[in-house]
């Protein structure tokens, strides 16, 4: 396991070295390294986001809204709006 088999007092570690006690049952630690998923399994367009127009639309909308309401929040707060 990787777990240390010495604890920080000094003495020996309460599993033995495993971080669980399922080690033994499952083969191993729990904490290990396990991918789920293997890179040759990974779709290689996968990697870059192309989001086209239609994603540079939608962010520069949500932009926009953003502003405007941090905007009217200001004005709707401060003495101009009467």
């Amino acid at each position: 396991g990787s777990a240390p088999t010495v604890d920080a007092g000094g003495g020996a570690s309460r599993f033995g070295g495993v971080v669980y006690r399922y080690a033994d049952k499952y083969n191993g630690n729990i904490d290990e390294y396990s991918p789920i998923f293997k890179p040759e399994d990974r779709l290689a367009a996968g990697d870059v986001y192309e989001p086209g127009f239609v994603g540079l639309a939608v962010w520069a909308a949500g932009f926009v809204s953003l502003l405007g309401v941090g905007g009217f929040a200001i004005y709707s707060t401060s003495a101009l709006s009467g």
